[in-house]
């Protein structure tokens, strides 16, 4: 069971700033099938399953190449998928913390264990991936993956890295694989 603490919110908004949020797990699961990475990577590409991670945000702290410090509110900025305006910003150093907005809901854990049960069935939940490779194309109607598959590509491997034969859009480490061999795959 995994559960979560966290300080006093800064507001009666539930405001919760990523930096004072630990999470620990009984069992040997990622902890509420979260997506491994960054919380900055995470602002960086909007990433997300089940929506997206500028959906939660309020606040966003970054750092300028000249050693600026920056804070920036959610609503001024312009997100889409896995786009956001840090991708444009040619003098952006890092982000360097955020603050989400946590809303109370009666049917998360619902969800939540609804979700996990189909990422486990969709996905590769127990297996060392680089994740979701690809961006799904916008407006055609059709997933990476599926596109993958319908090449032939699950379970083409180069060296140790290989596309998934469960989800084609992850590619695994199915022992000893490095950065080039991934990048290889990448650049079929």
């Amino acid at each position: 069971m995994a559960n979560a603490t966290n300080a006093e919110p800064d507001s009666e908004d539930e405001a919760c700033p990523s930096g004072v949020v630990e999470v620990a797990s009984d069992d040997d699961e990622v902890p509420s099938g979260l997506i491994p990475g960054t919380v900055g990577g995470a602002a960086y590409m909007n990433v997300g399953a089940n929506g997206q991670t500028v959906d939660a945000i309020n606040t966003i702290e970054i750092v300028t190449v000249d050693g600026k410090h920056q804070i920036l509110y959610r609503s001024d900025l312009a997100f889409g998928y896995r786009m956001s305006p840090f991708q444009a910003m040619q003098d952006l150093a890092a982000i360097v913390a955020l603050t989400f907005r946590l809303l109370p809901s009666i049917s998360a854990k619902e969800r939540q264990q609804a979700y996990l049960r189909r990422r486990r069935w969709s996905q590769l939940v127990r297996e060392r991936t680089a994740g979701s490779v690809f961006r799904n194309p916008f407006g055609m109607g059709v997933l990476v993956g599926e596109l993958f598959e319908n090449a032939g590509l699950k379970g083409f491997r180069v060296g140790s890295a290989e596309v998934s034969k469960v989800h084609a859009n992850f590619f695994i480490n199915t022992g000893s694989s490095n950065s080039r061999e991934m990048l290889e795959l990448i650049d079929l």
